[in-house]
Order: structure tokens, then C-alpha cells, then sequence
């Protein structure tokens, strides 16, 4: 997909500029601690309708990944499961296999060129390098937004 900005100013007004190289797809993602604003500024990219929108909050609680470990914390705690938490385990127990099937079930497989990704999870290392480089290995540009106050 050739991409193009409007946020080129020649002779002071904006004007398309081509931007460096073809990607698949773009992956926007949204990263920071919990309770920062990362949702509240995620939606400011809604108002486009090309954005798809994932929050690995979400994503990091469904139990359809059939990583056992997982499954078992989720369901073990699932009366009071805090995001920021589960993040921290699944960073520490079974980051490759989760980010593998976050990848592909999210990313890899998804139909939009446009995909948005909210959250605490990727502000984790190393499931944050793991999915970039899953990224753009498959030709896929990544923005990263990392909200901070």
C-alpha cells in the first residue's frame, strides 16, 4: 500500500507528501501505563472509519489463544482479572506463544490496512519487540504512540 500525509507544507499550505516505502499495513500502536489516557487518545483515531480498533486488554482475556498457562490464570482469577497484571504474566510465562497468536489473530489475518492497538501490554518488554518485529518482518509500518504524563 503506497501511503501519502497531508501534514507536507509547501509555499505554506498542506499538500500531500509520499512517504518512505510500501507497506501492507499500518499498526498504530498506543502504549503507557494504566490509567494515562491511552483509550481516551486512541479514540481521537476513531473518528476514521478506515481504523480498525483493537484493546489488548480485551484481546489479552479471551481464552480462544489455547495457551494453557493462560487459560488457567484467567480462569483461576477471572472474579477480579486486572489488565495490568495479566499483562505482566503472560510477559513472564508464555510472551512468544501469546504474541504469536495476538499476531495472527489480530494483525496477520485481519482484512483492515489500518489497525489501531490500545494498551498496557506492549509497554512490556520483551512482548513489545517480539510484536514489532513480527510487524515488520510480514511488511507491516508500526507507529508507536507512547502516551505519558
Amino acid at each position: 500500500m503506497s501511503v501519502t500525509s497531508i501534514d507536507s507544507y509547501e509555499n505554506d499550505y498542506p499538500a500531500p507528501r509520499e512517504l518512505i516505502g510500501d507497506w501492507e499495513k499500518t499498526i498504530i500502536l498506543v502504549i503507557g501505563q494504566a490509567n494515562i489516557g491511552k483509550s481516551q487518545l486512541s479514540q481521537l483515531f476513531l473518528l476514521n472509519d478506515s481504523i480498525y480498533y483493537i484493546s489488548t486488554d480485551k484481546a489479552s482475556k479471551t481464552l480462544e489463544h489455547n495457551i494453557k498457562i493462560l487459560a488457567n490464570y484467567i480462569i483461576n482469577n477471572e472474579s477480579y482479572l486486572d489488565a495490568g497484571v495479566l499483562a505482566h504474566f503472560i510477559n513472564d510465562n508464555c510472551c512468544a506463544r501469546f504474541v504469536d497468536y495476538f499476531f495472527m489473530r489480530f494483525v496477520k489475518n485481519n482484512l483492515n490496512l489500518n489497525i489501531l492497538i490500545d494498551g498496557y501490554l506492549f509497554s512490556l518488554e520483551p512482548l513489545r519487540s517480539i510484536f514489532i518485529k513480527k510487524c515488520t518482518s510480514s511488511g507491516y509500518r508500526v507507529w508507536e504512540i507512547k502516551r505519558i504524563l
